[in-house]
């Protein structure tokens, strides 16, 4: 493991905490409380996540403009 992209690595994670252990938490509280599940939301969020983890972008080994709009893909996903 020679390249590491940690601004990556680090904003993903955050992201996917927010996703995992927030949204998904306060999703299944919303459904207890209303019946509905926010399913759309949750599964924008997932796919912007996902599609963030394009170009090995967790490993380095893109340019810095790929890194950049990797970046503003979690960003964007953070605040779904």
């Amino acid at each position: 493991m020679g390249s590491s992209r940690y601004d990556i690595k680090s904003l993903n994670k955050h992201a996917e905490n927010l996703l995992y252990n927030v949204a998904e938490p306060l999703g299944i509280l919303y459904h207890q409380f209303t019946g509905k599940y926010p399913t759309k939301i949750y599964q924008k969020a997932l796919r912007l996540l996902l599609e963030s983890h394009a170009h090995d972008s967790l490993g380095g080994s893109c340019t810095d403009e790929a890194n950049g709009e990797v970046l503003n893909r979690i960003k964007k996903q953070s605040s779904c």
